[in-house]
């Protein structure tokens, strides 16, 4: 059979890192400064990928354009766009810039579907508040790493 697994387990897979690792992290091994703004861009986009399509194919089914498929191209469009975003996101700014004008084309899909309005409003909040909490949790972080003395 199956051995026992007991809660113990799973605890030690979530240990802390080892003294020589600078960066507290949930996987001990690895390395690196990791951006919570990029990580927390890459979340919003990813799901904001899924209504995107979803947008697309209402404005497809409600016939809001003419021709009717535009509401596809709209919407296969965008989610390319926001697929090219989170492929850059790990690269410098490029990736979060991206986000910034998907956001601005998702509130300009209101035009053809207004109700697209409420959840371009709520994305955007959304992404509002991960740019500035992603910020600051990086600006704290960088200076906590700052005030921790150099490994050997």
């Amino acid at each position: 059979g199956l051995p026992d697994c007991q809660y113990d387990d799973f605890v030690l897979m979530l240990r802390r890192p080892p003294r020589s690792t600078r960066t507290p992290t949930l996987f001990p091994y690895s390395t690196g400064f990791r951006s919570t703004q990029r990580a927390l861009a890459s979340i919003v986009l990813g799901f904001e990928l899924i209504i995107v399509i979803l947008i697309g194919l209402t404005m497809f089914g409600l016939g809001t354009t003419e021709p009717r498929e535009l509401g596809l191209y709209l919407g296969g469009g965008l989610g390319r766009l926001i697929i090219v975003a989170l492929g850059v996101m790990r690269r410098g700014k490029t990736g979060i810039i991206l986000g910034w004008i998907i956001h601005a084309l998702m509130l300009l899909t209101a035009v053809l579907l207004p109700l697209a309005l409420v959840v371009g409003l709520l994305f955007t909040g959304l992404w509002v508040y991960c740019m500035v909490k992603g910020a600051q949790i990086d600006r704290d972080r960088a200076a906590w790493l700052a005030t921790q003395p150099a490994d050997g």
